[in-house]
């Protein structure tokens, strides 16, 4: 039997507006996110601390200073070192 967890897909609907395409963010990162994937693309930037990112299968060490570009539907949560 496997267990599925459930993967949460963020629509950019839910960010953009028609004519501003682009959505700007400044978050303190929660550790409580489910697995999810988004039907655009995300730039993220680590503006201080570090961490884990899972990306898919594969698991990234991320630290101040930081940048990385999910591509469409990437599946990836956050962690704490």
């Amino acid at each position: 039997m496997t267990i599925q967890r459930p993967i949460e897909l963020l629509k950019g609907e839910t960010f953009f507006r028609p004519e501003i395409p682009v959505f700007v963010n400044r978050a303190a990162e929660a550790f409580d996110l489910i697995e999810h994937k988004h039907d655009f693309v995300e730039i993220c930037c680590v503006g201080e601390g570090s961490g884990t990112h899972y990306i898919g299968d594969q698991t990234v060490q991320v630290h101040q200073g930081i940048c990385f570009l999910f591509r469409l539907a990437s599946l990836m949560y956050s962690g704490r070192l």
